[in-house]
């Protein structure tokens, strides 16, 4: 119908208010936090109540910006975006190659603002790495995810990522959405 919103502009809205309500949120505990400890090796953030909203919005944020990667055939901004490890190990280059599996699967991506993924893993490392690991449940399948974070200034950075379409979009089993994702305070083993 002319002079109505495309589905596209919605979720791009919806992407953009989602991303206000993170950087807002992030601002508004680390106004409530103590001065942040210098970091050592084996330190490991503290789990808390907003650990499962935190890990929800981070892969939500991935998702969001694979898929205009995908869409655009950029995936400057999500290189950009990540952490310094991720952008030394995967030039722009690289990044197409190993998402155009996903590209080709024709995964539909703009959903995933919306969607709720069914988290199999989410905890920290050792090194204070979190790993969040699950499923997507996106169409026309699934996609298998596995996403390592890195704390740097305050704000979590993508730092590993691994993602392949699954015909099954439920597996692996959650045991209620969102609330799975809180991260374990237990070590994990490595991705």
């Amino acid at each position: 119908m002319p002079g109505s919103p495309s589905v596209f502009a919605i979720l791009q809205v919806c992407v953009l208010a989602l991303s206000s309500l993170a950087c807002c949120f992030e601002a508004a505990t680390a106004r409530d936090e103590k001065p942040p400890r210098t970091p050592t090796p084996s330190a490991r953030p503290q789990a808390d109540a907003s650990d499962a909203r935190l890990v929800l919005v981070l892969v939500r944020n991935v998702f969001v910006a694979v898929g205009q990667a995908i869409a655009a055939g950029n995936y400057s901004v999500l290189r950009d975006l990540a952490a310094p490890g991720f952008r030394r190990s995967f030039p722009e280059s690289r990044l197409a190659t190993v998402f155009e599996p996903l590209a080709e699967a024709r995964i539909d991506f703009s959903t995933s603002v919306l969607l709720v993924p069914k988290i199999a893993r989410a905890g920290f490392r050792d090194d204070g790495t979190l790993i969040v690991e699950g499923v997507m449940p996106t169409s026309p399948d699934g996609v298998r995810f596995r996403l390592l974070f890195q704390r740097i200034d305050g704000g979590w950075q993508l730092l590993g990522i691994s993602m392949d379409a699954v015909a099954d979009r439920q597996a692996p089993a959650s045991t209620g959405g969102a609330e799975s994702a809180k991260p374990s305070r237990s070590p994990s083993p490595h991705p």
